[in-house]
């Protein structure tokens, strides 16, 4: 289809854009015809009698000015006070001003429309001298001259003979002009073909690109065949459209295609983040490999305009469990991969963000709350919580609970047919998500507390904000288990002793290992009584000196107390902290010799020591002991 083919283009920044006099209709400004009239009825009788009012424009002005004796004053004083108007409108011209892709527009008007509608993004080009200076605004060729600089205009016969002769004659802004269609192709809107002067540019514009032109469009309404014969001899192609809402499909469609358009690096990142811009919209880039992708997409207003559009593929069980969701059947997140799709579009302020690449998304829905807030909560067993965040979600027959605290998750999940028994209760089952970190010790210990009593089905009253009355709920079927619970709460609460005891405070406290659950409770231990007992079954060995007495060997057997320092300064590590103990001492236990009968008969100089009990006290001394054995 030709409007899909110039959207295309146009898209690609591949389209210089060439506007007539119809284009200005709908601002209230007069085309070639209606102008012709205006110009026609300002005459006096006598004036008019020596016109034909049927002339096309360049025609009549032409022998208006030979009746004014040759001056062009009152044909100007009439241009101007019809073109400086204020227009009705610039709708769409404004719509023309939020397309980036459009570099050039070249325009045989004189009117300002495309100048009160792009404001300072627009460079007009009126004289041979504006081609020399150029930058990254629009350009804007205004290829018949300016109401404002009337010694431009070319309205009469005289002026197209003039115009037409400066084509070949090397003129700066023709030659500008053809540079830039040379590479590019042209859609005309606003001419209707009825003006020999319009047909001769047309003529014009074909000869001096030969036949290595890229193509031509004409947009206009109603064309009559034998005018649509010529642009087929011209090599113009035609589409039956009036220019407005030709203009407004093609904004709609870029805004549509956009984001896989640059995607596919049919866009600059320049035109790209202009056109977000003109949309209100930030965009952030991310590199890959060595092209750019859209990372995130903002919307600059106050009230944002946000739509989702979704096709699915013909999957009735998936499109089941969609209107379930939508229509509140079931509760949490909807998870929709982009391969489950026909066609997926974002819409944030009309612009569609997501490409054509379904497979690169993923769609999560979730649940909106009907109600959220804080709460406290009273267990049973007389321990309370306060300022608890929760979210309440409902279903037609179910109800969830997600309540946060501490930076850890509870979620408590009941059916609504239940809540009309008599002791007022909820039947409710109970999940629990761990925080990746707690903020401090006693944050970890309320977290789990509070897991606990859930966990174990204690029932909890809950109290709402400035509600004198509370909701009992007594949790059920908990699939999270309580040894590990308990057995977390004893971890913290020991890291609160070594708190107190060692004058140090942990923080951003995350998953611990086994060995810093260990450390831990030696820390405790060896700050309240002085030691720590372990198991032991390993041998301890030395070697005797040769006829050395035996005498400590046997009491050794006997039980004697044997004592191992470590000449090394030791720390434990626990999380981020290191913590000094002292130097080591190692006492084992209800210690024997194992090769006692051998040392004795001295058919071996190294004694092997064990512990009958296989334990070993370990404790520690501040200060190196140089009288150990």
């Amino acid at each position: 289809m030709q409007l899909e083919k110039i959207f295309d283009l146009v898209r690609k920044e591949d389209v210089v854009l060439w506007i007539g006099s119809g284009f200005s209709l709908y601002a209230g400004y007069p085309n070639g015809k209606q102008l012709s009239s205006t110009i026609y009825q300002s005459l006096s009788p006598a004036e008019k009698a020596e016109i034909s009012e049927n002339l096309f424009l360049a025609d009549l002005t032409e022998q208006y000015v030979r009746l004014k004796a040759g001056s062009r004053n009152s044909l100007v004083a009439l241009l101007r006070k019809e073109l400086n108007k204020a227009p009705q409108s610039t709708k769409w011209h404004e719509v023309l001003a939020k397309i980036p892709h459009l570099k050039t527009i070249v325009t045989t008007n004189y009117d300002h429309l495309f100048e009160l509608a792009y404001k300072q993004i627009i460079y007009p080009i009126i004289f041979e001298k504006d081609v020399s200076y150029r930058d990254d605004r629009v350009e804007l060729i205004k290829l018949h001259g300016d109401i404002n600089h009337p010694d431009t205009i070319v309205i009469t016969k005289t002026d197209y003979a003039e115009f037409f002769r400066k084509n070949t004659q090397g003129n700066l802004i023709w030659t500008l002009i053809k540079e830039r269609i040379s590479n590019k192709s042209i859609v005309f809107i606003g001419y209707d073909m009825e003006d020999d002067n319009i047909s001769n540019m047309f003529k014009e514009i074909t000869e001096a690109l030969g036949t290595n032109r890229k193509e031509m469009f004409l947009i206009a309404p109603g064309l009559k065949q034998h005018k649509i014969d010529y642009l087929v001899r011209m090599g113009i192609q035609y589409l039956n459209f009036k220019g407005e809402p030709f203009v407004e499909k093609l904004y709609d469609n870029i805004k549509d295609r956009i984001s896989t358009d640059f995607s596919n690096g049919d866009v600059s990142v320049e035109t790209l983040g202009k056109f977000f811009a003109k949309n209100d919209l930030a965009v952030d880039l991310k590199t890959v490999g060595d092209r750019f992708k859209i990372s995130s997409v903002k919307s600059l207003r106050d009230l944002s305009n946000g739509r989702l559009k979704l096709q699915f593929k013909n999957d009735k069980q998936f499109i089941k469990s969609f209107y379930e969701f939508i229509h509140e059947k079931k509760l949490g997140q909807l998870c929709i991969e982009g391969n489950q799709l026909e066609s997926f579009k974002l819409l944030l302020n009309d612009v569609n963000i997501i490409t054509d690449n379904l497979g690169d998304y993923q769609l999560q829905i979730r649940s909106i709350p009907k109600r959220e807030g804080t709460v406290s909560l009273l267990f049973e067993d007389g321990s309370e919580f306060e300022n608890v965040e929760y979210k309440l979600y409902t279903t037609q027959n179910s109800l969830e609970i997600i309540s946060s605290f501490k930076n850890c998750t509870y979620t408590l999940q009941a059916c609504v047919n239940v809540l009309a028994d008599e002791d007022e209760t909820i039947n409710a089952t109970f999940k629990f998500t761990q925080s990746p970190a707690f903020n401090n010790v006693n944050d970890a210990i309320a977290s789990y507390k509070l897991c606990l009593n859930l966990a174990k089905g204690n029932a909890v009253t809950v109290f709402l904000p400035n509600v004198s009355n509370g909701i009992l709920l007594k949790p059920r079927n908990s699939n999270f288990p309580t040894d590990s619970l308990e057995s977390n709460i004893a971890f913290f609460e020991c890291l609160k002793k070594i708190e107190k005891l060692y004058n140090v405070r942990f923080i951003n406290i995350g998953e611990y290992s086994s060995e810093e659950f260990d450390n831990a409770f030696k820390l405790v231990q060896f700050a309240n009584e002085g030691h720590y007992v372990q198991d032991w079954d390993e041998e301890l060995e030395w070697e005797i000196i040769k006829d050395s007495p035996l005498d400590l060997l046997l009491t050794i057997q006997k039980g004697a107390q044997f004592e191992a320092e470590s000449t090394k300064l030791e720390q434990i590590k626990l999380f981020d902290k290191e913590i000094t103990l002292g130097y080591l001492i190692l006492e084992p236990l209800d210690l024997y010799i194992v090769n006692l009968t051998e040392v004795i008969n001295k058919e071996t100089s190294i004694v092997k020591i064990r512990s009958k009990s296989k334990k070993i006290k370990l404790r520690y001394t501040q200060t190196p002991r140089s009288d150990n054995p």
